[in-house]
């Protein structure tokens, strides 16, 4: 099962530090000493465990049918041809981890225990699937050290970034803007079949975008979606 404690404890810690170099989130009784301590301390642990997380996602992948990996903060996904959805849910996140986690977030609050720390979405074209992994308070994985896109088979982090969103289209979806890239799901960028035809339509009025109020709305519409989803042509 994925590891969190230490994890967090590190993050936590990070974040505490971090926010108390400025004025407007400085707390008077604020020690940042506990802190400096706890990423002492904990930083080897908590290395070594996103590591085998990210290596356990790695091989999760590799034996349920997942292509490419991409780790982002609070969100971790599998893109591939053939992707066993339910294998791979059952293998990172079975019963018994999210009744552990439970356990953990309500050790101080028992509010806690009424909420769920991740989720797991699923779509679906007809050249791919896409599993994605939510998760909220709890990290599994400090991006700093593993973020990125993975091809699964090698291991290897992809850095180009037209590759990456050739590579999503190939299976059916497109790339969502940011760094890393990641990939985008259907229901905010559409699918290929919309992104391809209403390219088409931004060609056809392009010329007419000042002159025509249904050109400017056609073309606005694809500006729109390409603000934040890239896909072949449309980098």
């Amino acid at each position: 099962m994925l590891k969190y404690q230490a994890i967090n404890c590190l993050l936590d810690a990070r974040y505490r530090i971090e926010r108390s170099k400025y004025p407007w989130t400085q707390d008077e009784n604020y020690d940042p000493a506990s802190d400096q301590l706890a990423l002492w301390t904990l930083g080897q642990q908590a290395s070594t465990e996103s590591q085998e997380n990210f290596d356990l996602m790695i091989q999760a992948g590799r034996k349920h049918g997942a292509e490419y990996l991409v780790i982002k903060p609070n969100i971790i996904q599998f893109v591939g041809r053939d992707l066993e959805a339910e294998l791979l849910e059952q293998q990172l996140t079975p019963l018994e981890f999210k009744e552990e986690q439970r356990n953990y977030l309500c050790r101080d609050d028992p509010d806690s225990a009424r909420y769920v720390n991740f989720e797991w979405d699923h779509d679906q074209t007809d050249l791919g699937q896409l599993m994605r992994l939510q998760f909220y308070k709890l990290q599994y994985v400090d991006t700093a050290q593993v973020r990125g896109v993975y091809h699964v088979l090698s291991g290897r982090r992809e850095t180009n970034r037209r590759h990456i969103i050739e590579e999503f289209w190939r299976l059916g979806f497109a790339a969502w803007r940011g760094r890393p890239l990641h990939v985008a799901q259907p229901k905010w960028s559409g699918t290929r079949e919309d992104l391809q035809e209403m390219t088409n339509m931004a060609a056809k009025y392009w010329a007419r975008r000042d002159s025509s109020d249904v050109a400017h709305k056609m073309v606005a519409a694809y500006r729109s979606i390409n603000r934040y989803a890239a896909w072949p042509g449309n980098w």
